[in-house]
């Protein structure tokens, strides 16, 4: 036995001191690949140190264990101890990748997620690895890059990553995707992720999601999936008590509200909604037990103020609710509400006459001092003994009574001394009117406030509509084909659920066109093969000796494969100017070599129909886009004129410029089109009767498509310089022409 094992050993049998004898045995003694293999097991167990040293002694002969040391460096938050480690490890070592790993690993414990991000750029040029794919992922998840998050995550085996890492690709895909509003996508994803693995976190996103979209069957399913295997789960009984409430259980809300509140007693928010569910289910006392528990701790005091106000005068407390102004609510109903309660008590001033009672003694020195009335308060008191005004019956007990004398009403209270009894009495009109100010100072700060309350009401929904404004020209601006998601960021939380909807629909529109994009160009691709075919045969049948009548026929043939010919073309063109979401590389491209190509490709179908067709603008225009793109759309209006201008006519290609478009342009001095039937000719397959060619409908639909990819349209107008004819314009951004 070797004294790495004896090590091991004596260490469980913790025997500590037998442990670090054998240790230093083993350092000295053991072979390298034992102290290699007892170094990774005491790496794995949390002995650091050990490991360190037994790696230090390693690392000349076995250059990888500085990946260790740099790990365990970064463990005790060495980090610069950590990198100089990973450089003696160098881009000829088989161990390069996992250095670079490990460098994203610590840039992202220092929170460089860009810079952690980067290193794991380099090191997927040199590996496949999985994991690199998915620690790349993780990274441009944190850095809000969700495409190309989903993108990375959706290139791994969502088996092998979960039982590596213990984390669900398809989970990750429908995080990204709620993210990006395209709630639809995010809950196919989680619920895929939760039927292979089930998930308390998943779980709580998908009923989350469900509750969003007001789907609130849907949500509390899920939530009551967490509340049966995941009780413990942190925070889901808010949610849950409100989906259950939506579905109008309200006693059932109440109880899974409760539950949360055992769990987390001074949760703000669960007091609050257990108050209001207990209101419903005509519990006043125990909702106003809830909200002056979440009294105690909660930021805002106005919602709650407002509660107990209700309450109260419901119950016609209205000391309570006169209490409630030593809060000094801003809230306008509650103050309303303390204000009725001034109108609505005495309590007040009996108060005052029943403090001028117990601090007045017949016996006091002072007696002879004290006013038989007070005029301030109109209080009148009257002595035992004295000849007062008042009239009082001697069987008047002691406590308030009503008085009348000379029809005017008192109010008075009697309290008996040894000396006799002592009256204290107040003008009844006066503490109405009392009252009547005390309502009014409370409501006029109120009334006062109602101009500058609709001017900022005013104002204030000027500037929350801003950007539904902004959103309404955003969608103006838009390409007819752009159905990308609307930023709801800054829109108002009201029209939230409006513009997600929105999304939605632009969602399911997006996907519609993408899946006739994709039939018209597989049916172009698959047609094209036995197309090819047809026309090699009719050539081949076109070179035999064929009798006139087999000759006829076979140039017929010929001309119709193709006529189909240039239709699938046209197809597979058309299908490439309605994609959006792909970014085409751009170059720069010369207008005036542009024009050369056009007119060498079209020159023999000119020359054939006898046509003059050249470039009218001799100046030099450099732009940035994609060169297929400007060939075919200028290629296309000029293949239109030469075969819809009739013999001998002159077909001009050239461009004007303005503030902010450039207009690529061609003109014939043909036919023209009716101005009726120039919107009609843009819409695919639409073809103009009468004409003699035969197209396909497509030529102009294609042009008008590239157009509006680069932020422009097509115009069709009468020929400028020529008595009849057609003038074709596309007007192109000039910032979508830019580098």
């Amino acid at each position: 036995m070797n004294n790495s094992q004896q090590m091991l050993e004596a260490l469980e049998q913790q025997d500590l001191t037998s442990t670090d004898s054998y240790f230093n045995k083993a350092l000295e003694e053991d072979s390298d690949e034992v102290l290699l293999e007892l170094a990774a097991y005491l790496e794995g167990i949390g002995f650091y140190p050990q490991a360190a040293q037994i790696y230090e002694k390693l690392a000349p002969k076995f250059p990888e264990v500085y990946i260790n040391l740099a790990a365990i460096a970064g463990e005790d938050g060495l980090i610069e101890e950590a990198f100089d480690y990973l450089e003696n490890i160098g881009l000829d070592s088989e161990w390069y990748v996992s250095a670079l790993a490990l460098k994203a690993d610590l840039y992202q414990m220092e929170g460089l997620t860009d810079v952690a991000r980067e290193k794991l750029l380099e090191a997927r040029n040199y590996s496949d690895d999985p994991l690199l794919i998915f620690g790349l992922a993780e990274l441009d998840s944190e850095l809000g890059n969700d495409l190309e998050a989903i993108q990375g995550y959706a290139k791994l085996d969502n088996r092998i990553i979960y039982d590596q890492t213990g984390i669900s690709t398809y989970q990750r895909i429908g995080l990204a995707y709620a993210r990006l509003g395209k709630f639809e996508s995010a809950i196919e994803f989680l619920e895929k992720a939760l039927e292979l693995e089930y998930d308390e976190q998943t779980a709580y996103e998908l009923a989350s999601l469900y509750f969003d979209q007001e789907d609130y069957q849907k949500a509390a399913l899920y939530f009551k999936q967490l509340d049966t295997i995941s009780p413990d789960f942190e925070g889901y009984e808010y949610g849950y008590s409100q989906a259950l409430h939506k579905e109008h259980q309200t006693e059932e809300a109440l109880k899974i509200a409760q539950q949360g509140l055992e769990k987390n007693p001074f949760e703000t928010r669960l007091l609050l909604l257990a108050s209001q569910l207990s209101y419903e289910l005509h519990q006043p006392e125990q909702a106003e037990a809830y909200l002056l528990k979440a009294q105690e701790n909660a930021d805002d005091q106005e919602e709650i103020l407002l509660r107990l106000a209700t309450i109260y005068q419901e119950q016609e407390r209205y000391e309570d609710i006169l209490a409630l102004e030593a809060y000094e609510p801003e809230n306008l109903l509650t103050k309303w509400m303390i204000a009725r309660s001034y109108q609505e008590t005495e309590e007040l001033q009996d108060d005052l006459l029943r403090q001028t009672a117990a601090h007045i003694s017949p016996a006091s020195d002072h007696m002879a001092e004290l006013p038989e009335s007070d005029n301030d308060a109109h209080i009148f008191v009257q002595l035992p003994g004295s000849d007062g005004r008042f009239d009082i019956p001697a069987h008047l007990s002691d406590g308030f009574h009503n008085l009348t004398d000379d029809d005017d009403n008192y109010r008075a209270y009697l309290h008996r001394t040894d000396q006799g009894q002592i009256a204290v009495i107040q003008e009844s009109e006066y503490r109405e009117d009392l009252a009547e100010n005390a309502a009014w100072r409370s409501t006029l700060p109120l009334l006062l406030s109602i101009p500058l309350s609709v001017a900022l009401t005013v104002w204030i929904a000027h500037r929350t509509m801003r950007p539904v404004k902004k959103l309404s020209r955003s969608l103006g601006q838009r390409q007819d084909n752009d159905l990308s998601p609307l930023a709801a960021d800054d829109v108002p939380s009201e029209i939230t659920g409006f513009v997600t909807a929105i999304n939605r629909l632009l969602e399911r529109t997006q996907e519609n066109m993408r899946q006739q994009q994709r039939f018209i160009a597989d049916a172009a691709h698959e047609l094209r093969s036995p197309m090819t075919a047809l026309s090699l045969q009719a050539e081949r049948l076109n070179s035999m000796s064929l009798p006139p009548e087999a000759q006829q026929q076979s140039a017929i043939l010929q001309q119709s494969i193709s006529r189909n010919r240039h239709l699938l073309e046209q197809l597979l063109s058309f299908a490439r100017a309605q994609t959006l979401e792909v970014q085409r590389p751009k170059s720069l491209i010369s207008l005036q070599t542009l024009f050369r190509r056009t007119i060498e490709t079209l020159l023999p179908l000119a020359t054939a129909k006898n046509q003059d067709i050249g470039a009218a603008v001799e100046t030099e225009c450099e732009i940035w886009a994609d060169d297929t793109e400007i060939f075919t759309l200028v290629k296309t209006l000029a293949d239109n004129a030469v075969r819809y201008t009739p013999e001998g006519g002159r077909i001009d290609l050239g461009f004007d410029e303005t503030a902010t478009h450039l207009v690529l342009w061609v003109e014939d001095n043909g036919n023209g089109i009716p101005a009726a039937e120039r919107s009609r000719v843009l819409d695919p397959f639409y073809r103009i009767l009468g004409t003699e060619q035969q197209g396909t409908g497509l030529g102009l639909p294609i042009a008008d498509a590239i157009a509006k990819r680069y932020g422009g349209r097509l115009v069709l107008t009468d020929s400028r310089q020529f008595a009849h004819g057609l003038l074709v314009k596309a007007e192109l951004d000039k910032k979508r022409l830019q580098r």
